[in-house]
C-alpha cells in the first residue's frame, strides 16, 4: 500500500509524535509511506525507510499558519498523489484535512483522517475524511454530535505506543545529578506544551495553596515544555516564592528520564483528546493527577489509574497533588494500575493494524 500521511508540522508534540510512530510502523510493515509537513524536530525520528517531503504550513519553526504555503503545497501534493501511485492520503489537523481533501479530491483518492482532540469551533472550516479515525470515544462522539459525522464513518482507534525504557537506580542518580536534585528531594512532573489549552497556571495556584500549607517541603515539581506562555508562568514562579519547587525544562528534555525519577505527574488541560503522556507515564507505572477532560478518563479512572479533578480547579488540583505525595504506597499502586491498562488498551501494534483496516476499508468504498 503506497499511504502519503499529511499533517502541519513536525515539531515537538503529541501529534507529530503520533504521525512519527505510525509512519515507522507502516514501513517496517513493507508499505510505502511519504509524510509531508513543515520541517522539525520530530522528523529525525522518522525511520529511514519513510519518505519526508518538506512543505512551508507553518512560519517558521512555530504554529502558526502560513496560509500562502498551503497554496503552494497544492499542486505539489496532487503531482506527488498521482506520480507516486498513492492509494490513500492521511491527515491530521484540520489545516491539513482541508488541504488534504482538496488533493485527494484533484487526484481522486480516498482521504482518511484522524481526530486528536476535542474542540467546539471552525465548523465550517473542519472537513475531516471520508473515514476519520477519533483517538477517544469523547472525540468520536464531538465528531457525530456537533460536527454531523455519520457513525459509521467515524472508528476509534487509541493511540499505541511502544512504551518508555526503565533507568536503573544508577542512571536516575545521574539524571538527579544533571538537574542539580538530592535523592533527598521528591519529584513530580507535568510535561505538555506551554499553552492556554494546557493551562499550568491552574497547577501553579495548586502549588501556591500547597507551599501555604507547607506541603512542598523538600518536593520539586519539574515542568517541561515550551510555548507562548511560558515568560508568564516564570514570572508568577518568581512572584510567589516558589522558586524552589518549580523548575522549568525545555520542550526537547528526555522524557522517560523525566517519568523515570518522578512518583507521578500532572495534566492541567482544559481541552484534550487522550494525551500521549499519560500513556508513556503509564508504560513506567507512574500515574497522573488530571483533568477530566476529553477523553482523559478514558485512561485515568480516579482512584485506579490515577486521580481525575475538574479542569479550572485549583484547590481540588491542590487536594489530588497532596493525596499523591502524603499516600506513597497508593500512588505506586495507581501507578501499577496505569501500566496494566496501558498493556491492555494502548498495544502499538494493534494501533497500526487498526489504523490499516481503516485504509483497507476506505480504499475499498472508493472502488
Amino acid at each position: 500500500m503506497k499511504i502519503l500521511l499529511l499533517t502541519d508540522d513536525m515539531l515537538i508534540g503529541g501529534v507529530p509524535r503520533h504521525v512519527t510512530d505510525l509512519a515507522n510502523g507502516l514501513a517496517v510493515r513493507g508499505h510505502h509511506v511519504i509524510v509531508a509537513a513543515s520541517d522539525g524536530p520530530s522528523r529525525h525520528h522518522l525511520i529511514p525507510k519513510v519518505r519526508f517531503v518538506p512543505l512551508r504550513l507553518v512560519r517558521n519553526g512555530t504554529a502558526r499558519k502560513n496560509w500562502l504555503g498551503s497554496l503552494a503545497a497544492l499542486p505539489k501534493l496532487i503531482e506527488l498523489a498521482e506520480r507516486e501511485e498513492i492509494d490513500v492520503i492521511h491527515s491530521h489537523k484540520r489545516y491539513s484535512d482541508l488541504l488534504a481533501r482538496a488533493v485527494a479530491s484533484a487526484s481522486r483518492r480516498p482521504h482518511v483522517s484522524t481526530c486528536h482532540n476535542t474542540f467546539g469551533n471552525l465548523r465550517r472550516l473542519s472537513v475531516f475524511g471520508s473515514h476519520t479515525i477519533a483517538c477517544s470515544e469523547s472525540i468520536k462522539a464531538m465528531l457525530v454530535r456537533q460536527y454531523g459525522k455519520q457513525e459509521s464513518a467515524v472508528k476509534v482507534v487509541y493511540v499505541g505506543t511502544k512504551g518508555l525504557a526503565r533507568a536503573s537506580v544508577d542512571m536516575q542518580a545521574r539524571m538527579r545529578s544533571q538537574l542539580k536534585l538530592s535523592t533527598q528531594v521528591r519529584v513530580f512532573c507535568s510535561v505538555g506544551h506551554l499553552s492556554k489549552a494546557k493551562d499550568r497556571m491552574t497547577l501553579l495556584l495548586a502549588l501556591t495553596t500547597l507551599h501555604s500549607q507547607h506541603s512542598l517541603e523538600n518536593i520539586v515539581c519539574l515542568i517541561v515544555g515550551d510555548g507562548e506562555e511560558e515568560d508568564d508562568l516564570k514570572r508568577y514562579v518568581r512572584d510567589h516564592d516558589l522558586e524552589k519547587n518549580v523548575l522549568f525544562l525545555p520542550g526537547s528534555t528526555d522524557i522517560g528520564s523525566i517519568f523515570n525519577i518522578s512518583e507521578f505527574g500532572v495534566l492541567s488541560s482544559v481541552q484534550e483528546g487522550l494525551p500521549y503522556v499519560l500513556l508513556e507515564a503509564g508504560s513506567l507505572a507512574k500515574p497522573h493527577v488530571a483533568t477530566d477532560v476529553g477523553g482523559v478518563s478514558e485512561f485515568v479512572e480516579s482512584g485506579v489509574t490515577g486521580l481525575l479533578v475538574p479542569p479550572r480547579n485549583p484547590e481540588a488540583m491542590a487536594i489530588a497533588i497532596r493525596s499523591m505525595i502524603e499516600l506513597a504506597e497508593k500512588t505506586k499502586d495507581l501507578g501499577m494500575n496505569a501500566l496494566k491498562k496501558w498493556q491492555v488498551q494502548h498495544s502499538y501494534d494493534s494501533f497500526v493494524d487498526s489504523v490499516i483496516k481503516v485504509y483497507e476499508q476506505s480504499m475499498h468504498e472508493r472502488k
